[in-house]
């Protein structure tokens, strides 16, 4: 069964995560907020959901695809497929490349929407402190071995 929690309660754990809103703002925008539920003019918030990370990013190739999406789960953000640009197909298989890798987790989450049920790990935290090029260069390795994959995949015909 699923577990919900007040709007005041998610209010207080988006202002903990740094994030400035208020519940009038989450009331505004709780179509835009998977796992938000209005019945009878009173607000339900699914156990693991996420405010929205800003849409406000650039993405120009793979390795930024990476990147906010490492940056979102690292900063216990909503993200998607439709905030990066991107096919839902791709988003899962990166979300399984960087659970390979091990810079993600599940984390048993009820709320399955976008990333959700993902959180960071040790390794990844280790990787988001890390300097702008090393982290760079790590995901342009990464996301080399997702599109050497990719590649090989239709090579093989599928």
């Amino acid at each position: 069964m699923d577990k919900y929690i007040s709007l005041k309660e998610f209010t207080q754990m988006c202002k903990k995560n740094g994030i400035r809103t208020s519940e009038k703002t989450i009331k505004k925008r709780y179509k835009e907020i998977p796992g938000i539920i209005k019945e009878n003019d009173e607000y339900k918030v699914l156990e693991g959901t996420r405010y929205p990370i800003n849409k406000h990013f650039k993405v120009k190739n793979t390795d930024d695809v990476f990147k906010w999406m490492l940056k979102a789960i690292y900063k216990n953000r909503y993200i998607d497929y439709t905030y990066l640009g991107i096919y839902q197909n791709d988003f899962d298989s990166i979300l399984k490349e960087l659970l390979n890798e091990k810079y993600i987790k599940n984390n048993r989450s009820k709320n399955r929407y976008g990333a959700n049920p993902y959180s960071i790990t040790q390794k990844g935290i280790e990787l988001m402190n890390m300097k702008e090029f090393k982290i760079e260069k790590r995901i342009a390795d990464l996301s080399g071995t997702f599109v050497g994959a990719a590649a090989a995949q239709l090579r093989q015909g599928g």
